[in-house]
């Protein structure tokens, strides 16, 4: 099971670094009057704050193709490391606050343990920007549910480190293009 949260850590660590390094969230939506993503509730399109940006509800519980107690452990690393959630934004009409763990000022205050829907979500309007500006084609669905095999053990060593190693490369094709001078990242859970 190490082995396993250490690889998990390792490509969220990855998967934060690209974010970063994109810089996309913060001046195109957060920053913004109003988030890009869109929630669809009563039959009905609501547009959200900016401040929110894609972290309307309490995703942090959520899971994608997995039985929910497989995937418990997570949960408890992450409540004894970040406490419960203690969003005490104002509600916003129609949906409540925004995820539990999400602040106005600072956004997501979870920087591990996060789950894989977490992880791996990107909104239409960056994944084409991804696309399009570092050929790096992202599809949320299908990365979230390798991400909750991961966690339960059913990948294999080999592709355990492939996704490992394709997160970095994502990050290090953003960093050529970008030009950027952040550390260079080595990468530390490859499993053997």
């Amino acid at each position: 099971m190490t082995e396993i949260i250490e690889s998990y850590l390792e490509i969220e660590r990855a998967k934060n670094t690209f974010f970063e390094e994109l810089d996309f969230c913060s001046p195109n939506c957060i920053q913004k009057p109003f988030s890009n993503f869109k929630l669809s509730k009563r039959g009905r399109m609501l547009t959200l704050p900016g401040y929110v940006g894609c972290c309307p509800r309490d995703y942090f519980d959520s899971i994608m193709d997995t039985d929910s107690l497989r995937l418990e452990w997570i949960r408890l690393e992450r409540k004894n490391k970040f406490g419960k959630p203690k969003n005490k934004d104002p509600k916003i009409p129609m949906i409540g606050r925004a995820c539990g763990y999400h602040s106005r000022e600072t956004g997501c205050r979870l920087t591990s343990y996060k789950q894989p829907i977490c992880i791996s979500y990107v909104c239409n309007e960056l994944k084409e920007y991804v696309s399009n500006t570092f050929d790096i084609h992202l599809d949320p669905v299908v990365e979230g549910k390798r991400l909750e095999q991961l966690l339960i053990g059913e990948l294999s060593k080999q592709e355990i480190n492939n996704l490992i190693i394709q997160e970095w490369e994502h990050v290090a094709q953003v960093r050529a293009i970008n030009g950027s001078s952040h550390y260079d990242r080595t990468l530390t859970s490859c499993v053997r």
